[in-house]
Protein backbone atom coordinates (compact mmCIF):
# COMPACT_ATOMS: atom_id res chain seq x y z
CA UNK A 1 0.00 0.00 0.00
CA UNK A 2 0.78 3.62 -0.82
CA UNK A 3 0.35 6.52 0.95
CA UNK A 4 0.60 10.08 -1.05
CA UNK A 5 2.78 12.54 0.60
CA UNK A 6 4.87 15.68 -0.02
CA UNK A 7 7.95 16.70 1.21
CA UNK A 8 9.62 20.32 1.21
CA UNK A 9 13.09 21.22 0.23
CA UNK A 10 15.75 22.12 2.60
CA UNK A 11 19.30 23.27 1.03
CA UNK A 12 21.96 24.19 -1.66
CA UNK A 13 23.51 22.82 -4.29
CA UNK A 14 24.83 19.10 -4.02
CA UNK A 15 28.23 20.40 -4.37
CA UNK A 16 27.91 22.19 -0.74
CA UNK A 17 25.91 19.69 0.75
CA UNK A 18 28.13 16.54 -0.31
CA UNK A 19 31.14 18.61 1.45
CA UNK A 20 28.67 19.20 4.43
CA UNK A 21 28.08 16.26 4.89
CA UNK A 22 31.40 14.68 5.05
CA UNK A 23 32.04 17.64 7.12
CA UNK A 24 29.35 16.03 9.36
CA UNK A 25 30.72 12.90 9.10
CA UNK A 26 33.87 13.43 10.36
CA UNK A 27 32.79 15.20 13.33
CA UNK A 28 31.70 12.06 14.90
CA UNK A 29 35.36 11.29 15.36
CA UNK A 30 36.61 14.51 16.74
CA UNK A 31 33.26 14.37 19.47
CA UNK A 32 34.72 11.11 20.55
CA UNK A 33 38.66 11.92 21.21
CA UNK A 34 37.36 15.56 22.75
CA UNK A 35 35.06 14.22 25.15
CA UNK A 36 36.54 11.11 25.96
CA UNK A 37 39.84 11.70 25.92
CA UNK A 38 40.05 16.14 25.84
CA UNK A 39 37.21 17.07 27.74
CA UNK A 40 38.35 20.72 28.47
CA UNK A 41 35.18 23.22 28.41
CA UNK A 42 36.37 25.53 25.52
CA UNK A 43 36.95 21.89 23.05
CA UNK A 44 33.71 20.61 23.97
CA UNK A 45 31.91 24.05 23.34
CA UNK A 46 33.62 23.94 20.02
CA UNK A 47 32.01 20.15 19.48
CA UNK A 48 28.56 21.22 20.42
CA UNK A 49 28.49 24.24 18.05
CA UNK A 50 29.96 21.94 15.21
CA UNK A 51 27.32 19.49 15.84
CA UNK A 52 24.68 21.54 16.12
CA UNK A 53 25.55 23.74 12.78
CA UNK A 54 26.05 20.16 11.23
CA UNK A 55 22.09 19.43 12.40
CA UNK A 56 20.57 22.08 11.56
CA UNK A 57 20.34 22.93 15.11
CA UNK A 58 22.28 25.89 15.40
CA UNK A 59 20.96 28.51 12.54
CA UNK A 60 16.87 27.92 10.69
CA UNK A 61 16.58 26.15 7.85
CA UNK A 62 15.74 27.53 4.77
CA UNK A 63 13.92 26.00 2.09
CA UNK A 64 15.13 27.09 -1.24
CA UNK A 65 15.84 25.22 -4.35
CA UNK A 66 18.86 25.29 -6.89
CA UNK A 67 19.53 28.03 -9.04
CA UNK A 68 19.07 25.59 -11.63
CA UNK A 69 15.21 24.78 -11.26
CA UNK A 70 11.88 26.90 -11.58
CA UNK A 71 9.02 26.79 -9.12
CA UNK A 72 6.29 28.87 -10.34
CA UNK A 73 3.73 27.56 -8.42
CA UNK A 74 5.61 27.90 -5.29
CA UNK A 75 5.53 24.01 -3.68
CA UNK A 76 9.34 23.86 -3.33
CA UNK A 77 9.36 21.23 -6.03
CA UNK A 78 11.26 21.89 -9.44
CA UNK A 79 8.99 21.94 -12.08
CA UNK A 80 9.66 20.66 -15.64
CA UNK A 81 11.25 22.33 -18.25
CA UNK A 82 9.11 24.72 -20.38
CA UNK A 83 11.70 24.21 -23.46
CA UNK A 84 10.90 20.70 -24.50
CA UNK A 85 14.44 20.22 -25.44
CA UNK A 86 15.46 19.99 -22.20
CA UNK A 87 12.98 17.52 -21.54
CA UNK A 88 14.18 13.93 -21.31
CA UNK A 89 13.09 10.46 -22.72
CA UNK A 90 15.76 8.30 -21.72
CA UNK A 91 15.30 4.78 -23.79
CA UNK A 92 16.28 2.51 -20.38
CA UNK A 93 15.06 4.22 -17.03
CA UNK A 94 17.29 3.49 -14.05
CA UNK A 95 15.91 3.04 -10.78
CA UNK A 96 17.45 2.30 -7.07
CA UNK A 97 15.75 2.21 -3.91
CA UNK A 98 18.05 3.52 -0.80
CA UNK A 99 21.29 3.96 -0.72
CA UNK A 100 22.97 0.72 1.90
CA UNK A 101 26.03 -1.14 2.86
CA UNK A 102 24.23 -4.13 1.20
CA UNK A 103 22.26 -2.90 -2.21
CA UNK A 104 21.52 -5.99 -3.65
CA UNK A 105 19.07 -6.98 -1.30
CA UNK A 106 17.15 -4.03 -2.03
CA UNK A 107 17.55 -4.72 -5.63
CA UNK A 108 16.01 -8.34 -4.75
CA UNK A 109 13.29 -7.12 -3.15
CA UNK A 110 11.83 -4.35 -5.52
CA UNK A 111 12.49 -6.89 -8.60
CA UNK A 112 9.09 -7.22 -8.60
CA UNK A 113 8.01 -3.26 -8.66
CA UNK A 114 10.85 -3.05 -11.62
CA UNK A 115 9.07 -5.32 -13.57
CA UNK A 116 5.90 -3.13 -13.15
CA UNK A 117 7.92 0.00 -13.99
CA UNK A 118 9.17 -1.78 -17.00
CA UNK A 119 5.54 -2.58 -17.74
CA UNK A 120 3.92 0.57 -17.28
CA UNK A 121 6.21 2.99 -19.47
CA UNK A 122 6.87 0.46 -21.89
CA UNK A 123 10.61 1.16 -21.22
CA UNK A 124 13.58 -1.06 -20.10
CA UNK A 125 14.24 -0.67 -16.03
CA UNK A 126 17.65 -0.73 -14.78
CA UNK A 127 18.49 -1.04 -10.93
CA UNK A 128 21.41 1.14 -9.87
CA UNK A 129 23.05 -0.11 -6.47
CA UNK A 130 24.86 2.45 -4.27
CA UNK A 131 26.46 2.25 -1.08
CA UNK A 132 26.54 5.89 0.09
CA UNK A 133 23.90 8.30 -0.23
CA UNK A 134 26.25 10.88 -2.23
CA UNK A 135 26.71 8.65 -4.85
CA UNK A 136 23.06 8.55 -5.25
CA UNK A 137 22.49 11.72 -4.88
CA UNK A 138 25.30 12.46 -7.76
CA UNK A 139 24.30 10.19 -9.59
CA UNK A 140 20.05 11.93 -9.93
CA UNK A 141 21.84 15.40 -10.05
CA UNK A 142 24.13 14.46 -13.01
CA UNK A 143 20.72 12.52 -14.83
CA UNK A 144 21.74 8.99 -14.27
CA UNK A 145 18.90 8.44 -11.81
CA UNK A 146 15.97 8.57 -13.13
CA UNK A 147 13.21 6.78 -9.67
CA UNK A 148 14.55 6.71 -6.60
CA UNK A 149 13.62 5.45 -2.88
CA UNK A 150 15.18 7.85 -0.68
CA UNK A 151 15.01 8.12 3.06
CA UNK A 152 13.36 10.64 4.99
CA UNK A 153 15.86 12.54 5.27
CA UNK A 154 17.70 12.88 2.26
CA UNK A 155 14.33 13.81 0.69
CA UNK A 156 15.13 17.72 1.12
CA UNK A 157 18.21 17.81 -0.18
CA UNK A 158 17.38 15.77 -3.39
CA UNK A 159 14.34 17.86 -3.89
CA UNK A 160 16.42 20.78 -3.55
CA UNK A 161 19.27 20.11 -5.32
CA UNK A 162 18.56 17.35 -7.92
CA UNK A 163 15.05 18.15 -8.96
CA UNK A 164 13.59 15.16 -7.33
CA UNK A 165 10.11 15.08 -7.51
CA UNK A 166 8.70 13.17 -4.57
CA UNK A 167 5.24 10.79 -4.94
CA UNK A 168 4.32 8.81 -1.91
CA UNK A 169 5.54 6.70 0.63
CA UNK A 170 5.59 2.73 1.59
CA UNK A 171 3.08 2.26 3.93
CA UNK A 172 1.88 -1.11 6.10
CA UNK A 173 -0.88 -3.61 5.08
CA UNK A 174 -3.10 -0.98 7.85
CA UNK A 175 -2.67 2.20 5.25
CA UNK A 176 0.02 3.68 7.63
CA UNK A 177 3.05 5.08 6.06
CA UNK A 178 5.15 6.05 9.72
CA UNK A 179 8.01 5.36 11.71
CA UNK A 180 9.21 6.39 14.49
CA UNK A 181 13.12 6.93 16.04
CA UNK A 182 13.80 4.91 18.61
CA UNK A 183 17.03 4.53 21.15
CA UNK A 184 18.02 1.08 21.92
CA UNK A 185 20.51 0.14 24.28
CA UNK A 186 21.57 -3.97 24.83
CA UNK A 187 19.51 -5.83 26.91
CA UNK A 188 21.72 -6.35 29.89
CA UNK A 189 22.82 -2.46 29.88
CA UNK A 190 22.60 -0.17 32.75
CA UNK A 191 21.10 2.42 30.78
CA UNK A 192 17.74 2.30 31.82
CA UNK A 193 16.65 5.97 30.40
CA UNK A 194 17.59 8.71 28.46
CA UNK A 195 18.66 10.60 30.94
CA UNK A 196 21.23 7.80 31.58
CA UNK A 197 22.99 8.42 28.21
CA UNK A 198 24.99 11.01 30.21
CA UNK A 199 28.86 10.46 30.10
CA UNK A 200 27.99 7.80 27.69
CA UNK A 201 28.31 7.16 24.21
CA UNK A 202 25.33 7.26 21.21
CA UNK A 203 25.61 6.17 18.01
CA UNK A 204 24.40 8.05 14.84
CA UNK A 205 23.88 6.66 11.26
CA UNK A 206 25.00 9.36 9.10
CA UNK A 207 23.67 13.11 8.43
CA UNK A 208 21.26 12.44 5.68
CA UNK A 209 19.60 10.31 7.93
CA UNK A 210 16.22 11.84 9.58
CA UNK A 211 15.79 8.99 12.76
CA UNK A 212 19.40 7.54 12.72
CA UNK A 213 20.82 11.61 12.67
CA UNK A 214 18.72 14.85 13.14
CA UNK A 215 15.46 13.50 14.77
CA UNK A 216 17.68 11.98 18.01
CA UNK A 217 19.86 15.30 18.09
CA UNK A 218 16.77 17.93 17.93
CA UNK A 219 14.66 15.72 20.41
CA UNK A 220 17.56 15.12 23.05
CA UNK A 221 18.53 19.09 22.84
CA UNK A 222 14.66 20.37 23.01
CA UNK A 223 12.85 17.36 25.08
CA UNK A 224 15.70 16.63 27.88
CA UNK A 225 18.40 19.26 27.28
CA UNK A 226 21.23 16.66 26.11
CA UNK A 227 23.76 18.13 23.76
CA UNK A 228 26.48 15.93 21.97
CA UNK A 229 29.92 16.75 23.46
CA UNK A 230 28.78 18.55 26.53
CA UNK A 231 26.15 15.26 28.11
CA UNK A 232 27.29 12.65 25.55
CA UNK A 233 29.74 11.35 23.55
CA UNK A 234 28.83 10.68 19.01
CA UNK A 235 30.09 7.87 17.11
CA UNK A 236 28.79 7.17 13.56
CA UNK A 237 28.21 3.30 12.30
CA UNK A 238 27.80 4.37 8.55
CA UNK A 239 23.74 2.94 8.27
CA UNK A 240 20.60 1.84 10.34
CA UNK A 241 21.59 -2.29 9.86
CA UNK A 242 25.06 -1.49 11.23
CA UNK A 243 23.95 0.43 14.26
CA UNK A 244 21.41 -2.02 14.54
CA UNK A 245 24.26 -4.85 14.63
CA UNK A 246 26.11 -3.19 17.01
CA UNK A 247 23.45 -3.16 19.35
CA UNK A 248 22.90 -6.77 18.96
CA UNK A 249 26.52 -7.68 19.20
CA UNK A 250 26.86 -5.27 22.20
CA UNK A 251 29.68 -3.45 20.49
CA UNK A 252 27.58 0.41 20.64
CA UNK A 253 26.38 1.35 23.92
CA UNK A 254 23.15 2.81 22.20
CA UNK A 255 21.87 3.85 18.43
CA UNK A 256 19.33 5.94 17.88
CA UNK A 257 17.14 3.71 14.56
CA UNK A 258 14.29 3.83 12.97
CA UNK A 259 11.51 1.33 14.14
CA UNK A 260 10.09 -0.11 11.40
CA UNK A 261 13.76 -0.88 9.73
CA UNK A 262 14.43 -2.59 13.34
CA UNK A 263 11.26 -4.70 13.11
CA UNK A 264 12.79 -5.84 9.59
CA UNK A 265 15.78 -6.18 11.02
CA UNK A 266 14.32 -8.52 13.65
CA UNK A 267 12.03 -10.45 11.03
CA UNK A 268 15.51 -10.74 9.11
CA UNK A 269 17.58 -12.25 11.89
CA UNK A 270 19.74 -9.60 12.35
CA UNK A 271 19.02 -8.43 15.78
CA UNK A 272 16.43 -11.10 18.29
CA UNK A 273 14.01 -8.70 20.94
CA UNK A 274 15.52 -10.21 23.65
CA UNK A 275 19.07 -8.53 22.29
CA UNK A 276 17.74 -4.65 23.17
CA UNK A 277 15.74 -2.66 25.60
CA UNK A 278 14.24 0.69 23.82
CA UNK A 279 14.51 3.31 26.66
CA UNK A 280 12.58 5.98 24.29
CA UNK A 281 10.44 5.97 21.21
CA UNK A 282 9.28 9.45 19.52
CA UNK A 283 6.49 10.34 17.32
CA UNK A 284 6.20 9.13 14.19
CA UNK A 285 7.52 10.65 10.61
CA UNK A 286 6.89 9.34 7.60
CA UNK A 287 8.79 6.84 5.73
CA UNK A 288 10.87 6.54 2.75
CA UNK A 289 9.87 7.74 -0.07
CA UNK A 290 9.46 7.48 -3.49
CA UNK A 291 9.50 9.74 -6.41
CA UNK A 292 11.50 10.05 -9.85
CA UNK A 293 13.15 13.81 -11.59
CA UNK A 294 11.92 16.60 -12.41
CA UNK A 295 12.92 16.77 -16.10
CA UNK A 296 11.14 13.39 -17.58
CA UNK A 297 8.39 14.21 -20.09
CA UNK A 298 5.60 14.70 -18.82
CA UNK A 299 3.54 11.54 -20.39
CA UNK A 300 6.18 9.29 -19.29
CA UNK A 301 6.49 10.96 -15.60
CA UNK A 302 2.73 10.40 -15.33
CA UNK A 303 2.89 6.34 -16.56
CA UNK A 304 5.63 6.52 -13.19
CA UNK A 305 3.54 7.60 -11.09
CA UNK A 306 0.98 5.69 -12.16
CA UNK A 307 2.78 2.74 -11.43
CA UNK A 308 3.98 3.84 -8.05
CA UNK A 309 0.42 4.53 -7.11
CA UNK A 310 -1.47 1.51 -8.07
CA UNK A 311 1.27 -1.56 -8.05
CA UNK A 312 -0.26 -4.18 -6.00
CA UNK A 313 2.34 -4.71 -3.51
CA UNK A 314 0.66 -7.69 -1.63
CA UNK A 315 2.65 -10.72 -2.45
CA UNK A 316 5.63 -9.18 -4.24
CA UNK A 317 9.36 -9.41 -4.03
Amino acid sequence: MLIVTRHRAAAGSLAVIVLALVAAAAIGGIIYLLTIRLPSQQQLAEVEKAMLHSSGLGTPVTNKLDEKYTDANGDGIADPPTDVAQLIDPPTLTFSYIATDDPETFKAAFGDFVDALAKTTGKKVQYMTFTSTEDELKAMREGKLHIAGLSTGNIPIAVDACGFVPVCSLGDTKGKALTQMEIIVPADSSIQSVQDLKRHELTLTEPGSNSGYKAPLVLLKDRFELLPGRDYAVRYSGGQDQSVKGIASKQYQAAAVASDILQRDIGAGLIKQSDFRSIYKSDSFPTAGLGYVYNLKPELAAKIKDAMLNFDWKGTS
